[in-house]
């Protein structure tokens, strides 16, 4: 009933603090463009740009990265009007047992106005990806984690291939402007349009019709797409923000880090049994514990592991696979992305979430008359 589409300015830069205070409508895409404008950057984003500020950090959105939390971490202030028409301003110093509810709230507190971020001096990212077995990255995941500021894993399923991302910062900007450079970067974004996005679309919905080809077109998009290593250099919310054209399903659970191997091989196990066929990429991203609510990353270091149908698939199809794909994770405390929410319950959720008793407590003491309440968080909570 409320839309913040066009609640969208910037209110206020501090370029010597780098504090910068923004209506919570604004899109990621546009303040990542605006806050470069004037030399800044937030330290790490999801690879979604098309998300609202307000609904990204209300539902844990996160990049990668095992010293850099979730984007929710990043925000030192957030202003909240509740159901009552309260304004309260939030912090770490004001409000602050609202302030860690509210930072992941699921719009369950009340209607988040503004969000003071920590930004940084902008800065560029060197990235490069290479093809590994994914039992030799799991076989040493604490060392592929901790090489990089930022690293990923996609592995192809059906397969025992994998491709590891890593980027740091540009300690010395790249000074290479040869016209080979150029030719060889726009014909890398070629190849990923024409190959990586219609071909990929294109065959993959032809799939629907006989799921068996599935594991040839992962193993043959692999050979085509990522078969060798590649460097990439530019700004940080460039690199950062890979945004995604095909229409897929997802779904998305954190676990500890040191469940990486068990979850994989769990999701090996389940493919083989079940005969499920699983498009690439299997996704795992990195973040550091901290103290939110309702973070899936609260108490501890977590990695995310992400599973992709692409559409048209079945919805039965994809339905149970993602639903037995939540109860191998939930064996491993598994916690689920709230963006992604699908089939924990309340049951699930108090024995997952330390500090859940106590988010019910303060949703009660916000909004008594449960304004805000909605299917979705009818099944979170029930009736609490």
């Amino acid at each position: 009933m409320i839309s913040l589409e066009r609640f969208c300015r910037i209110l206020n830069i501090e370029r010597d603090s780098g504090r910068v205070k923004v209506e919570s409508g604004i899109t990621l895409g546009i303040l990542n463009e605006r806050l470069n404008e004037v030399g800044l950057a937030l330290p790490n984003l999801p690879s979604i740009s098309q998300l609202s500020v307000a609904g990204a950090i209300s539902t844990g959105s996160h990049g990668t990265g095992i010293a850099f939390g979730i984007l929710s971490t990043h925000v030192v202030e957030l202003e909240l009007i509740t159901s009552s028409g309260t304004e309260l301003t939030c912090s770490r110093k004001e409000n602050t047992d609202v302030f860690l509810a509210a930072l992941c709230s699921l719009g369950a507190l009340g209607v988040i106005s503004t969000v003071t971020f920590q930004c940084e001096h902008s800065f560029h990212l060197d990235a490069v990806r290479f093809p590994l077995p994914i039992e030799s990255v799991l076989g040493d995941i604490n060392k592929i984690v901790s090489a990089a500021e930022h690293v990923k894993i996609w592995w192809f399923p059906h397969t025992e291939k994998c491709i590891v991302w890593q980027a740091n910062r540009a300690r010395h900007p790249h000074t290479s402007t040869s016209s080979t450079v150029h030719l060889r970067k726009k014909l890398h974004e070629i190849a990923d349009t024409v190959v990586g996005y219609y071909s990929v679309d294109m065959t993959y919905q032809l799939s629907h019709y006989n799921p068996r080809v599935v594991p040839y077109l992962n193993r043959l998009y692999r050979r085509l797409l990522f078969n060798s290593s590649r460097a990439e250099f530019d700004l940080s919310y460039k690199v950062f923000c890979m945004d995604n054209l095909v229409q897929q399903y997802i779904h998305s659970c954190s676990i500890p880090l040191h469940n990486v191997h068990k979850a994989i091989h769990s999701i090996k196990k389940m493919l083989l049994e079940k005969k499920y066929t699983l498009h690439f990429p299997v996704q795992i991203t990195f973040v550091s514990g901290d103290d939110i609510w309702l973070s899936p990353a609260y108490g501890g270091d977590r990695a995310f592991i992400s599973l992709v149908m692409y559409k048209p698939a079945e919805r039965d199809t994809h339905s149970k696979c993602f639903s037995e794909f939540e109860q191998k994770m939930s064996s491993l405390g598994g916690r689920p992305h709230w963006g992604l929410f699908k089939e924990w319950d309340l049951s699930k959720c108090k024995s997952i979430y330390p500090k859940f008793d106590d988010f019910v407590k303060m949703r009660e003491k916000l909004d008594p008359q449960k304004l805000f309440n909605n299917q979705y968080l009818q099944r979170i909570f029930g009736d609490c």
